[in-house]
């Protein structure tokens, strides 16, 4: 998936983007699953509880999550991502509303 979006290396904002040689999970899977359509905020806050039957795009979003979990490159997925505030869907195993968060929480600090 990372791949198809060319990533290869190249250096955005001081930030070089994670190398993707198409051997990651991510590459190998449907895109949908880490861009799940029509995924709302609720839906994200959602994910965190137990229900039997989860709506598809939940489902997704827990699946591209678990697939993220296990990912080598995890962190510099997520890195990059968050210095790409325009990117959607799951990167680094984070929604596009964790990763405005987790931008928040480093301003406050900064």
């Amino acid at each position: 998936m990372h791949a198809m979006l060319g990533l290869s290396g190249k250096r955005t904002n001081g930030i070089k983007a994670p190398y993707f040689d198409g051997t990651q999970i991510c590459a190998q899977t449907d895109p949908e699953i880490f861009f799940p359509e029509n995924l709302s905020e609720d839906d994200e806050s959602l994910l965190l509880k137990d229900k039997e039957e989860i709506p598809q795009p939940r489902l997704l979003l827990k699946i591209a999550r678990q697939l993220c979990s296990s990912c080598e490159f995890k962190s510099p997925c997520l890195e990059y991502a968050l210095t790409h505030s325009e990117l959607d869907g799951v990167w680094g195993g984070t929604t596009k509303r964790e990763r405005q968060d987790i931008r928040a929480r480093k301003n406050r600090v900064a």
